[in-house]
């Protein structure tokens, strides 16, 4: 699905180098626009947390955090593997 960049907050813009990933993932929607610099093997995503995506202090939810860690790790995977892959076990704490 093509990038949506209306979600993003006013005045926002991706730092130097970021341009928004293309998915199909229709989940991971809730996060778009996901963001993406790429040097060589080497790559860095982020996306912008907006008030949908924050707990009751204000500050980003962590099932949004775990959401975001799954589809850096889907992506690592599948650039190294040449091939699709799921999810099987993410652990995590929280504090």
């Amino acid at each position: 699905m093509p990038p949506d960049d209306s979600n993003l907050p006013e005045g926002a813009n991706p730092p130097h180098g970021f341009v928004p990933i293309s998915h199909t993932n229709p989940f991971a929607l809730n996060l778009a626009p996901i963001y993406e610099c790429e040097e060589g093997p080497i790559f860095v995503r982020g996306f912008y947390v907006r008030p949908e995506h924050t707990n009751t202090a204000g500050i980003a939810h962590g099932g949004v955090m775990m959401t975001f860690a799954d589809i850096v790790c889907a992506r690592a995977v599948i650039q190294e593997i040449d091939g699709m892959a799921v999810t099987v076990r993410l652990i995590s704490d929280f504090m």
